[in-house]
């Protein structure tokens, strides 16, 4: 188990002084912005758990909340958020709560309910990963003030015991009711969020608009085409954007991932994984290509794949190695190129990027570099790189 820290002077000595044997993987996040705050968290997938203090984060709670909902879709990390002075039937509660946040995982003070929340973390650890899902949220109403304090005053003396989220939270708006009629003050981060993206696609089916199509292929096999299938996936995501990944190629293996993960749904044609939807086969494509803004075709190794499919796609992408046997799969792909296809090297030093730019040649000016990504459902946070890979610069989001 490794806890990250990102908190006040005080709560890091309460939680360091936790820690007197030294046995306990406890590790500082030190941070100027948010946005270095949330590389931070994304490039090192190494967390189990992450405590936030909300006195230590920069901006408001509005931008603590921004933030949250962003990690929550981008990590499978379990996040504690220490709330200290605020009253338990606050708006920030409320909002912790539509984002998925267990109660017993929302602290108000740093002394006892603290240190008992991470004695249960390091000594009774859970075995089960909870990503965030956010496709409940907006059909759901906020909780009233009763229901949530009751909930929220027996955290301090709970121990292996789970709080259940109140009925509020699981009971559905009416048919009649839309959001639009809500007071500003009652509609939360998740379902404003969800509310945009629904209107969206509402738009996009409207307009017989078709997904823009990401192709993505390997020059060789196991070279990591199916993770950068899914950073990108995530990337338009975390964009705001309607995006859903199907697999082009003979050798389906993101079914098995729902195993893994659990609120994964399997189905006949698709599966859900951190509320990310996944497809395993190119049949479904003519039946959903209007159901969402992008969708990330994942085509296996390039000289498997069908060529024609993967030159009509919008966005053309080969992943590559800088192995001997890595680099010589990527001149087959040279004799194919159009003249469009993008170049996303994985697991190179960053002091080679230079020397495999200039080996590129006339296509260095379409050579990429991937950060290290060893949980493929976890975003590397490397936005700046997406965005120009994807020719996508407005993109850039503004954390």
């Amino acid at each position: 188990m490794t806890l990250g820290i990102v908190a006040t002077k005080s709560t890091q000595e309460i939680v360091q002084g936790m820690n007197f044997r030294g046995n306990l993987d406890i590790r500082i996040l030190e941070h100027k912005q948010l946005r270095e705050l949330v590389q931070t968290i994304e490039s090192q997938p190494c967390f189990s758990h992450i405590l936030l203090d909300v006195e230590a984060v920069q901006g408001n709670s509005d931008d603590f909340i921004q933030l949250l909902f962003r990690l929550r879709q981008s990590t499978t990390v379990e996040y504690l958020v220490l709330l200290e002075g605020y009253p338990s039937d606050s708006r920030v509660v409320k909002e912790l709560l539509d984002l998925g946040i267990e109660s017993k995982d929302i602290l108000f003070s740093s002394a006892l309910a603290l240190r008992q929340r991470l004695v249960e973390i390091f000594y009774y650890p859970s075995s089960q990963i909870t990503p965030f899902c956010p496709t409940k949220p907006m059909n759901e109403t906020p909780e009233d003030d009763e229901t949530i304090e009751q909930s929220l005053e027996t955290q301090d003396s709970q121990k292996e015991e789970d709080v259940t989220v109140p009925k509020a939270l699981q009971d559905p708006l009416p048919a009649t009711m839309d959001i639009a009629t809500l007071p500003p003050s009652e509609i939360t981060t998740a379902q404003a969020h969800i509310a945009l993206q629904e209107k969206m696609l509402a738009i996009q089916k409207e307009n017989c608009k078709t997904a823009l199509r990401i192709a993505v292929a390997g020059a060789g096999n196991r070279i990591g085409t199916t993770t950068q299938a899914l950073q990108i996936l995530l990337h338009l995501k975390l964009q705001n954007k309607a995006v859903a990944l199907i697999e082009m190629h003979n050798h389906p293996c993101l079914a098995a991932y729902a195993d893994v993960y659990s609120d994964a749904e399997l189905h006949k044609d698709f599966c859900t994984v951190n509320g990310n939807r996944l497809y395993f086969s190119p049949d479904c494509l003519p039946t959903i290509q209007k159901e969402y803004e992008y969708l990330i075709l994942d085509f296996g190794n390039f000289q498997e794949c069908s060529h024609e499919l993967f030159l009509q796609s919008d966005i053309k992408i080969i992943c590559c190695g800088i192995k001997p046997w890595e680099t010589e799969a990527i001149n087959y792909t040279f004799r194919e190129n159009d003249g469009s296809f993008q170049y996303l090297f994985s697991f190179v030093p960053p002091a080679d990027e230079t020397d495999i730019t200039k080996q590129m040649e006339e296509f260095s000016q379409h050579t990429f570099f991937a950060p290290y990504s060893p949980d493929m459902f976890q975003y590397n946070g490397c936005d700046d790189m997406y965005c120009k890979l994807l020719e996508c610069s407005d993109m850039v989001s503004d954390l």
